[in-house]
């Protein structure tokens, strides 16, 4: 799971520790003890400060993705007792084609990106192996 998204990384494995009858606690444990990301420190922070009783607010604004923030909020619903579970099938759906989208608008872009090499290495050589025999005729002609 290691190429995955972060966010779409702790969904399947708080989905997984549920399905499974596990709590949310006991998932969250598991995922912060797997490989560690970005996301795993946040949520490490972010349980931590939920533990002591302090607001978290600051850091779910901190987050730069909607589905990282609407996640934490979901398991602080878990962890106050809610079934999240239908909530979790529907933002795994919504996650997957967000990243879905994410990959092909990354591989509109590449063939593009993939000209700059061509054109800044390749077309001077080029050039320059076409033009150096005109410029060779050039010079003998004066």
């Amino acid at each position: 799971m290691e190429s995955l998204s972060p966010s779409l990384k702790l969904l399947l494995s708080m989905k997984l520790s549920l399905e499974r009858g596990e709590s949310l606690r006991q998932g969250l444990q598991v995922y912060l003890s797997a490989d560690a990301d970005e996301l795993t420190v946040v949520v490490a922070q972010w349980l931590a400060l939920r533990e002591q009783g302090v607001a978290t607010a600051k850091i779910k604004n901190s987050l730069k993705s909607q589905y990282r923030r609407v996640l934490l909020e979901v398991m602080d619903r878990g962890l106050r007792g809610e079934a999240i579970l239908p909530i979790l099938n529907t933002l795994e759906v919504e996650i997957i084609q967000a990243c879905t989208e994410e990959l092909e608008r990354r591989t509109t872009i590449l063939p593009m990106k993939a000209l700059v090499p061509l054109l800044l290495l390749q077309f001077p050589a080029l050039a320059i192996l076409f033009l150096a025999p005109l410029f060779s005729e050039l010079l003998k002609s004066i």
